[in-house]
């Protein structure tokens, strides 16, 4: 193309044939279609005749360590986000039934208030909702 800049488009399925066959493995192309293919199977040997190659596989090694890293913070962002669910929850739960216990304590004291003041236990069955049993434990 230009003096500094050169192309070459290859179609790695057919070339990676190609390498297995070819014993100029040492050739530039050739080591940069092995290292495509699979970046895990260069050996030393090879990467340290090319150092683009070498510097190639130190920045994808690199690149995965960084999906790694913020694989995990994603998972302990999801964590977080988790605990800080549950304890919504918990929150919510506590609150209801705080909530059912104080409305069950008001209506005992209107029961009890209304036994003082000699109401019929039947009448107050009907205004509070509470059984028999219970006004007499009260």
């Amino acid at each position: 193309m230009t003096d500094v800049f050169e192309l070459h488009i290859i179609e790695l399925p057919k070339l990676e044939k190609f390498i297995s066959k070819n014993e100029k493995k040492e050739e530039k192309l050739m080591l940069w279609a092995k290292f495509l293919l699979n970046p895990d199977s260069m050996e030393e040997e090879e990467m340290k005749e090319n150092k683009d190659i070498k510097k190639a596989k130190e920045e994808l090694d690199k690149m995965r360590q960084d999906e790694y890293e913020e694989r995990i913070a994603e998972l302990m962002e999801k964590k977080i986000m988790d605990d800080k669910a549950r304890e919504a929850y918990v929150y919510e739960e506590g609150f209801d039934k705080g909530i059912e216990n104080g409305r069950k304590i008001a209506t005992m004291e209107i029961a009890k208030t209304m036994l003082e003041a000699g109401e019929k236990i039947e009448n107050i069955m009907k205004i509070t909702g509470l059984t028999k049993e219970e006004i007499e434990e009260i």
